[in-house]
Protein backbone atom coordinates (compact mmCIF):
# COMPACT_ATOMS: atom_id res chain seq x y z
CA UNK A 1 0.00 0.00 0.00
CA UNK A 2 3.05 2.20 0.28
CA UNK A 3 4.26 4.26 -2.94
CA UNK A 4 7.97 4.18 -3.74
CA UNK A 5 9.37 6.23 -6.24
CA UNK A 6 12.67 4.16 -8.08
CA UNK A 7 14.52 4.32 -10.97
CA UNK A 8 15.04 0.75 -12.85
CA UNK A 9 18.48 0.78 -11.79
CA UNK A 10 18.12 0.83 -7.98
CA UNK A 11 17.18 -2.40 -5.97
CA UNK A 12 15.66 -3.73 -2.70
CA UNK A 13 16.92 -6.66 -0.60
CA UNK A 14 14.59 -6.92 1.97
CA UNK A 15 10.88 -6.93 2.05
CA UNK A 16 8.13 -8.76 -0.20
CA UNK A 17 7.79 -5.83 -2.60
CA UNK A 18 7.09 -5.15 -6.00
CA UNK A 19 8.84 -2.06 -7.32
CA UNK A 20 6.75 0.31 -10.17
CA UNK A 21 9.16 2.26 -12.33
CA UNK A 22 8.06 5.41 -14.35
CA UNK A 23 9.58 7.62 -16.81
CA UNK A 24 9.14 9.02 -19.89
CA UNK A 25 8.78 5.87 -21.66
CA UNK A 26 6.18 4.23 -19.64
CA UNK A 27 6.06 2.08 -16.85
CA UNK A 28 7.82 -1.18 -15.65
CA UNK A 29 8.02 -3.55 -13.03
CA UNK A 30 10.23 -5.84 -11.26
CA UNK A 31 10.61 -7.89 -8.61
CA UNK A 32 12.32 -7.07 -5.38
CA UNK A 33 16.09 -7.35 -5.67
CA UNK A 34 15.95 -7.45 -9.38
CA UNK A 35 16.93 -5.09 -12.18
CA UNK A 36 14.88 -5.17 -15.38
CA UNK A 37 17.17 -6.35 -18.02
CA UNK A 38 17.47 -7.34 -21.68
CA UNK A 39 19.49 -10.26 -23.16
CA UNK A 40 20.90 -9.29 -26.29
CA UNK A 41 19.75 -11.44 -29.09
CA UNK A 42 21.93 -12.95 -32.06
CA UNK A 43 21.46 -12.92 -35.75
CA UNK A 44 22.76 -16.09 -37.45
CA UNK A 45 23.16 -17.43 -34.36
CA UNK A 46 26.18 -15.92 -32.98
CA UNK A 47 26.23 -12.82 -30.70
CA UNK A 48 29.66 -12.84 -29.68
CA UNK A 49 30.89 -10.49 -33.20
CA UNK A 50 29.98 -9.50 -36.39
CA UNK A 51 29.95 -11.66 -39.30
CA UNK A 52 30.29 -11.13 -43.00
CA UNK A 53 28.25 -13.48 -45.32
CA UNK A 54 29.87 -13.07 -49.04
CA UNK A 55 27.93 -14.13 -52.23
CA UNK A 56 24.58 -15.47 -52.76
CA UNK A 57 21.09 -13.04 -52.87
CA UNK A 58 19.22 -14.35 -49.95
CA UNK A 59 21.15 -16.05 -47.60
CA UNK A 60 18.66 -18.68 -45.32
CA UNK A 61 20.98 -18.06 -42.37
CA UNK A 62 19.84 -14.95 -41.18
CA UNK A 63 18.22 -15.96 -38.37
CA UNK A 64 16.94 -14.67 -34.98
CA UNK A 65 17.57 -16.84 -32.15
CA UNK A 66 18.01 -15.59 -28.55
CA UNK A 67 15.13 -13.96 -27.65
CA UNK A 68 11.97 -12.27 -29.47
CA UNK A 69 12.16 -9.59 -31.32
CA UNK A 70 12.46 -8.23 -34.42
CA UNK A 71 15.03 -8.12 -37.61
CA UNK A 72 16.41 -5.06 -39.16
CA UNK A 73 18.09 -4.00 -42.19
CA UNK A 74 20.35 -1.36 -43.96
CA UNK A 75 22.17 -0.46 -46.76
CA UNK A 76 24.84 1.40 -44.86
CA UNK A 77 27.29 0.65 -41.99
CA UNK A 78 26.43 3.12 -40.05
CA UNK A 79 23.59 2.43 -37.06
CA UNK A 80 20.96 5.13 -37.79
CA UNK A 81 18.72 3.73 -40.73
CA UNK A 82 17.55 0.73 -39.61
CA UNK A 83 14.64 -0.55 -41.19
CA UNK A 84 12.25 -3.19 -38.97
CA UNK A 85 11.73 -6.44 -41.62
CA UNK A 86 7.28 -6.62 -40.98
CA UNK A 87 6.79 -10.30 -39.63
CA UNK A 88 10.89 -10.91 -39.06
CA UNK A 89 10.89 -12.42 -35.83
CA UNK A 90 11.31 -16.26 -36.66
CA UNK A 91 14.28 -17.99 -38.69
CA UNK A 92 15.04 -17.65 -41.46
CA UNK A 93 14.22 -15.49 -43.34
CA UNK A 94 12.10 -15.68 -46.16
CA UNK A 95 12.90 -13.83 -49.30
CA UNK A 96 9.99 -11.40 -49.05
CA UNK A 97 11.26 -10.69 -45.56
CA UNK A 98 14.69 -9.53 -47.33
CA UNK A 99 14.41 -6.17 -46.91
CA UNK A 100 15.94 -4.29 -50.73
CA UNK A 101 18.93 -6.53 -51.18
CA UNK A 102 21.92 -3.88 -52.09
CA UNK A 103 25.40 -4.79 -52.83
CA UNK A 104 25.78 -5.04 -49.43
CA UNK A 105 23.21 -4.85 -46.71
CA UNK A 106 23.22 -5.04 -42.76
CA UNK A 107 21.07 -6.89 -40.64
CA UNK A 108 20.76 -6.65 -36.81
CA UNK A 109 18.35 -7.76 -34.24
CA UNK A 110 16.80 -6.36 -31.71
CA UNK A 111 14.54 -6.47 -28.32
CA UNK A 112 13.10 -4.40 -25.95
CA UNK A 113 12.21 -4.77 -22.20
CA UNK A 114 8.46 -3.64 -22.87
CA UNK A 115 9.20 -0.41 -21.68
CA UNK A 116 11.38 1.79 -23.66
CA UNK A 117 15.27 0.04 -23.62
CA UNK A 118 16.59 -2.02 -26.39
CA UNK A 119 19.52 -4.54 -26.83
CA UNK A 120 20.72 -4.95 -30.35
CA UNK A 121 22.58 -8.20 -31.93
CA UNK A 122 25.76 -8.21 -33.63
CA UNK A 123 25.68 -7.58 -37.11
CA UNK A 124 25.41 -9.56 -39.85
CA UNK A 125 27.33 -8.24 -43.72
CA UNK A 126 25.55 -9.67 -46.57
CA UNK A 127 27.71 -8.65 -49.98
CA UNK A 128 26.18 -10.03 -52.79
CA UNK A 129 27.64 -7.49 -54.91
CA UNK A 130 30.63 -4.62 -55.36
CA UNK A 131 30.15 -1.80 -57.76
CA UNK A 132 33.81 -0.20 -58.88
CA UNK A 133 34.04 3.46 -59.60
CA UNK A 134 32.09 3.46 -62.81
CA UNK A 135 29.47 1.88 -61.59
CA UNK A 136 29.81 -1.75 -62.70
CA UNK A 137 28.54 -4.31 -60.67
CA UNK A 138 30.41 -7.76 -59.86
CA UNK A 139 29.13 -10.82 -58.10
CA UNK A 140 31.18 -12.36 -55.41
CA UNK A 141 31.83 -15.96 -53.96
CA UNK A 142 32.95 -17.30 -50.46
CA UNK A 143 35.49 -19.59 -51.07
CA UNK A 144 37.54 -20.68 -47.40
CA UNK A 145 37.12 -17.37 -45.38
CA UNK A 146 38.12 -15.52 -48.56
CA UNK A 147 35.65 -13.20 -50.77
CA UNK A 148 36.51 -13.09 -53.96
CA UNK A 149 34.64 -11.23 -57.03
CA UNK A 150 33.05 -13.73 -59.50
CA UNK A 151 33.57 -11.77 -62.39
CA UNK A 152 37.25 -10.00 -64.15
CA UNK A 153 37.40 -6.02 -63.44
CA UNK A 154 36.31 -3.88 -66.12
CA UNK A 155 36.76 -0.61 -64.66
CA UNK A 156 38.23 1.85 -66.62
CA UNK A 157 39.31 4.71 -63.85
CA UNK A 158 41.61 4.56 -60.69
CA UNK A 159 39.94 5.03 -57.55
CA UNK A 160 40.76 8.62 -57.15
CA UNK A 161 38.44 9.29 -60.52
CA UNK A 162 41.58 9.02 -62.94
CA UNK A 163 40.73 7.75 -66.26
CA UNK A 164 43.24 4.58 -67.20
CA UNK A 165 44.85 5.45 -70.13
CA UNK A 166 43.48 2.55 -73.03
CA UNK A 167 46.21 1.97 -75.52
CA UNK A 168 45.02 -0.04 -78.80
CA UNK A 169 48.74 0.32 -80.98
CA UNK A 170 50.67 -2.64 -80.12
CA UNK A 171 54.01 -0.69 -80.33
CA UNK A 172 52.77 2.05 -77.77
CA UNK A 173 51.54 -0.93 -75.93
CA UNK A 174 54.91 -3.15 -75.69
CA UNK A 175 56.65 -0.34 -74.73
CA UNK A 176 55.02 1.00 -71.62
CA UNK A 177 56.05 1.72 -68.42
CA UNK A 178 53.16 3.41 -66.74
CA UNK A 179 49.55 1.98 -66.37
CA UNK A 180 47.10 1.03 -69.55
CA UNK A 181 44.24 -1.36 -69.94
CA UNK A 182 42.59 -2.45 -73.31
CA UNK A 183 39.94 -5.45 -73.81
CA UNK A 184 40.34 -8.30 -76.08
CA UNK A 185 41.15 -7.50 -79.82
CA UNK A 186 40.32 -3.61 -78.66
CA UNK A 187 36.64 -4.97 -79.05
CA UNK A 188 34.72 -3.66 -75.95
CA UNK A 189 31.00 -4.50 -77.26
CA UNK A 190 32.18 -7.90 -78.09
CA UNK A 191 34.57 -8.78 -75.19
CA UNK A 192 33.88 -6.58 -72.08
CA UNK A 193 31.11 -7.73 -70.51
CA UNK A 194 31.95 -11.31 -70.51
CA UNK A 195 36.18 -11.18 -70.28
CA UNK A 196 36.49 -7.74 -68.43
CA UNK A 197 39.46 -5.66 -69.31
CA UNK A 198 43.26 -6.81 -69.58
CA UNK A 199 45.29 -4.50 -67.47
CA UNK A 200 49.04 -4.12 -67.05
CA UNK A 201 50.17 -4.62 -63.82
CA UNK A 202 51.79 -1.05 -63.74
CA UNK A 203 47.91 -0.04 -63.94
CA UNK A 204 46.71 -2.27 -61.76
CA UNK A 205 49.34 -1.37 -58.76
CA UNK A 206 48.03 2.02 -59.00
CA UNK A 207 51.60 2.83 -58.00
CA UNK A 208 51.54 1.01 -54.83
CA UNK A 209 54.92 -0.97 -53.53
CA UNK A 210 54.80 -4.65 -54.15
CA UNK A 211 53.49 -7.00 -51.79
CA UNK A 212 53.27 -11.04 -51.30
CA UNK A 213 51.42 -10.13 -47.69
CA UNK A 214 47.79 -11.75 -46.43
CA UNK A 215 45.98 -9.65 -46.98
CA UNK A 216 48.00 -7.84 -49.62
CA UNK A 217 47.16 -4.46 -48.61
CA UNK A 218 47.48 -3.09 -52.06
CA UNK A 219 44.05 -1.57 -53.08
CA UNK A 220 45.37 -0.47 -56.64
CA UNK A 221 42.54 -0.43 -59.35
CA UNK A 222 40.10 -2.55 -56.93
CA UNK A 223 36.83 -0.70 -55.64
CA UNK A 224 37.26 0.80 -51.86
CA UNK A 225 37.22 -1.74 -49.62
CA UNK A 226 38.70 -4.40 -51.88
CA UNK A 227 42.38 -5.24 -52.74
CA UNK A 228 44.47 -6.44 -55.44
CA UNK A 229 45.76 -10.42 -53.97
CA UNK A 230 49.26 -11.30 -53.58
CA UNK A 231 50.31 -14.32 -54.57
CA UNK A 232 50.16 -15.84 -51.22
CA UNK A 233 46.67 -14.91 -51.32
CA UNK A 234 46.14 -16.79 -54.13
CA UNK A 235 48.31 -20.07 -52.62
CA UNK A 236 45.54 -19.93 -49.81
CA UNK A 237 42.53 -20.52 -52.10
CA UNK A 238 44.41 -22.97 -53.94
CA UNK A 239 45.00 -25.49 -51.02
CA UNK A 240 41.60 -24.10 -49.69
CA UNK A 241 40.18 -25.95 -53.28
CA UNK A 242 42.84 -28.52 -53.22
CA UNK A 243 44.71 -30.75 -50.61
CA UNK A 244 47.46 -31.54 -53.36
CA UNK A 245 48.70 -27.99 -54.06
CA UNK A 246 52.32 -27.36 -52.34
CA UNK A 247 53.60 -23.67 -51.74
CA UNK A 248 55.96 -22.88 -54.17
CA UNK A 249 58.52 -20.37 -54.49
CA UNK A 250 59.10 -21.26 -57.98
CA UNK A 251 57.48 -20.99 -61.58
CA UNK A 252 55.22 -24.01 -60.88
CA UNK A 253 52.38 -26.32 -61.83
CA UNK A 254 50.09 -27.11 -58.79
CA UNK A 255 47.70 -29.17 -57.60
CA UNK A 256 45.55 -32.11 -58.87
CA UNK A 257 42.34 -30.29 -60.23
CA UNK A 258 42.34 -26.53 -58.83
CA UNK A 259 42.06 -25.27 -62.56
CA UNK A 260 38.89 -27.43 -63.52
CA UNK A 261 37.34 -26.27 -59.97
CA UNK A 262 38.02 -22.84 -61.26
CA UNK A 263 37.17 -22.70 -64.98
CA UNK A 264 33.62 -22.64 -65.86
CA UNK A 265 31.89 -25.60 -67.64
CA UNK A 266 31.27 -26.11 -71.27
CA UNK A 267 33.07 -26.02 -74.36
CA UNK A 268 32.85 -23.56 -77.04
CA UNK A 269 31.59 -24.50 -80.73
CA UNK A 270 33.36 -22.07 -82.35
CA UNK A 271 36.83 -21.36 -81.22
CA UNK A 272 38.98 -19.34 -80.98
CA UNK A 273 37.23 -15.71 -80.19
CA UNK A 274 34.16 -16.73 -79.09
CA UNK A 275 32.30 -13.97 -77.17
CA UNK A 276 30.46 -16.52 -74.64
CA UNK A 277 32.99 -16.85 -72.02
CA UNK A 278 33.37 -20.52 -72.88
CA UNK A 279 36.70 -22.90 -73.46
CA UNK A 280 38.23 -24.22 -76.47
CA UNK A 281 38.07 -28.01 -75.05
CA UNK A 282 37.03 -28.24 -71.42
CA UNK A 283 35.34 -31.46 -71.36
CA UNK A 284 36.34 -31.65 -67.48
CA UNK A 285 35.78 -28.12 -65.95
CA UNK A 286 33.16 -28.24 -63.65
CA UNK A 287 33.38 -24.89 -61.60
CA UNK A 288 32.64 -26.42 -57.91
CA UNK A 289 34.47 -23.40 -56.28
CA UNK A 290 31.72 -20.80 -58.00
CA UNK A 291 34.67 -19.18 -59.17
CA UNK A 292 33.85 -19.22 -62.49
CA UNK A 293 36.83 -18.33 -64.91
CA UNK A 294 36.90 -17.60 -68.51
CA UNK A 295 39.44 -18.26 -71.04
CA UNK A 296 39.94 -14.58 -71.44
CA UNK A 297 43.25 -14.46 -73.42
CA UNK A 298 46.05 -11.76 -72.46
CA UNK A 299 48.09 -9.14 -74.30
CA UNK A 300 51.75 -9.77 -74.68
CA UNK A 301 54.63 -7.83 -73.80
CA UNK A 302 57.15 -8.29 -76.57
CA UNK A 303 54.89 -7.19 -79.97
CA UNK A 304 51.42 -6.03 -78.10
CA UNK A 305 49.12 -9.11 -79.99
CA UNK A 306 46.56 -10.48 -78.68
CA UNK A 307 46.35 -14.57 -77.74
CA UNK A 308 44.48 -17.36 -76.45
CA UNK A 309 41.23 -16.44 -75.73
CA UNK A 310 39.33 -19.46 -74.91
CA UNK A 311 42.73 -21.14 -74.36
CA UNK A 312 43.93 -19.47 -71.51
CA UNK A 313 43.34 -17.09 -68.75
CA UNK A 314 45.84 -14.99 -66.91
CA UNK A 315 45.39 -13.09 -63.42
CA UNK A 316 47.67 -10.52 -61.91
CA UNK A 317 48.90 -10.83 -58.53
CA UNK A 318 50.28 -7.75 -56.10
CA UNK A 319 53.59 -9.81 -56.19
CA UNK A 320 56.50 -8.66 -58.21
CA UNK A 321 58.94 -11.21 -58.32
CA UNK A 322 62.13 -8.39 -60.17
CA UNK A 323 62.22 -5.35 -61.07
CA UNK A 324 60.80 -6.10 -64.58
CA UNK A 325 59.05 -9.27 -63.85
CA UNK A 326 55.78 -10.08 -61.35
CA UNK A 327 54.01 -13.21 -60.29
CA UNK A 328 50.59 -14.16 -61.79
CA UNK A 329 48.49 -17.51 -61.63
CA UNK A 330 47.36 -19.32 -65.27
CA UNK A 331 44.61 -21.45 -66.30
CA UNK A 332 45.03 -23.55 -69.34
CA UNK A 333 42.33 -24.93 -71.37
CA UNK A 334 43.51 -28.34 -71.96
CA UNK A 335 45.24 -28.71 -68.27
CA UNK A 336 43.70 -29.82 -64.93
CA UNK A 337 46.08 -27.45 -62.66
CA UNK A 338 47.23 -24.18 -62.33
CA UNK A 339 50.38 -22.32 -62.94
CA UNK A 340 52.33 -19.83 -60.85
CA UNK A 341 54.67 -17.91 -63.30
CA UNK A 342 56.31 -14.35 -63.62
CA UNK A 343 56.12 -12.64 -66.60
CA UNK A 344 56.65 -8.83 -68.20
CA UNK A 345 55.07 -6.17 -66.44
CA UNK A 346 53.89 -4.75 -69.72
CA UNK A 347 51.54 -7.62 -70.43
CA UNK A 348 47.69 -7.33 -70.53
CA UNK A 349 46.46 -10.00 -67.54
CA UNK A 350 42.77 -10.12 -66.06
CA UNK A 351 42.50 -9.09 -62.63
CA UNK A 352 39.94 -10.17 -59.88
CA UNK A 353 39.86 -8.50 -56.40
CA UNK A 354 39.23 -9.64 -52.91
CA UNK A 355 37.42 -7.81 -50.00
CA UNK A 356 39.48 -6.73 -47.05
Amino acid sequence: TNSITADFSDTFTSGNLTVYGTNACGNGTASTGTAITINPPSVGGTAASNQTICGGSQPANITLSGNTGTIQWQSSPDNSTYTDISGATASPLTGAQMGTITATTYYRAVVTNGVCASAYSNVVTVITAVNDIDGNTYNTVSIGTQCWMKENLKTTHYSNGTSIQIVTDNTTWKNLATGARCYYNNDSMAYKATYGGLYNWYAVMNGEASSNANPSGVQGICPTGWHVPSDTEWGIMEVYLDNTVVASTADVWKGTDIGNKLKISGSCITCPNSPDGCWCSNSNANNSSNFTAFGSGCRYNHDGSFSNLGYQSSYWTSTASSTTMAWQHDLIYYLPQVQKSYYYKQRGYSLRCVKN
